[in-house]
């Protein structure tokens, strides 16, 4: 499976359009958004447009305007877990992080030994080299890092840290931040090849 990752999208419609133009020239199968989108009514549909099947989380900077224009699509995730394409993806939004990451762990038991388990946060996972804020501050939440630990998580989609886009494979999780769309950054992953590709739009 092949992931399309964009997100602190911070209500460029522009930018967003660019990258729906360029995205038909790349094959995914699920197009992922780490949140910080700001705005919604046009930018949901312009999202709903590049692919049909879609998973958001809500970030820091997201009001609940935003959130339930996702939920009412039944596309956000957040504080939720499905299964797709083979693979069990759970969402933990930046909005109320510690409700959403405690139901998550509530639900992971479940699907512990069974697939793959994707997770699409909004904060990155402590020290990484995605996480580091100014260049120099690692900004990630303990606490994700320990999730990815606890159910050797298979990738970990984040951003926040608009300074860090980069991935690693940090044990035996592949951690991606793409950056910020509004700075024209994205990623394409390769779930078989547990590797991404950083992209850049003008």
């Amino acid at each position: 499976m092949r992931i399309l990752q964009v997100g602190d999208i911070h209500c460029d419609i522009n930018r967003l359009k660019s990258l729906k133009n360029e995205s038909r020239s790349f094959q995914f199968d699920l197009l992922a958004i780490h949140g910080d989108v700001e705005c919604d009514g046009e930018i949901v549909d312009l999202l709903k447009e590049m692919s049909e099947k879609l998973v958001f989380v809500p970030g820091n900077m997201d009001d609940v305007g935003v959130s339930k224009a996702f939920s009412r699509e039944g596309l956000n995730i957040d504080a939720n877990v499905i299964e797709i394409g083979g693979y069990v993806i759970a969402g933990i939004g930046g909005m109320s992080f510690y409700s959403s990451f405690t139901r998550v762990k509530e639900l992971l038991p479940f699907y512990k030994g069974n697939k793959k388990i994707l997770i699409l946060s909004h904060h990155p996972p402590l020290s990484s080299k995605t996480d580091l804020a100014l260049g120099k501050i690692h900004a990630g939440l303990p606490e994700l890092r320990e999730l990815d630990e606890e159910f050797k998580v298979y990738l970990h989609m984040h951003g926040h840290i608009h300074e860090s886009p980069g991935w690693e494979v940090i044990g035996e999780t592949l951690v991606v931040n793409p950056g910020a769309l509004k700075h024209g950054r994205f990623a394409l992953i390769d779930l078989e090849k547990k590797e991404a590709k950083l992209l850049r739009i003008g």
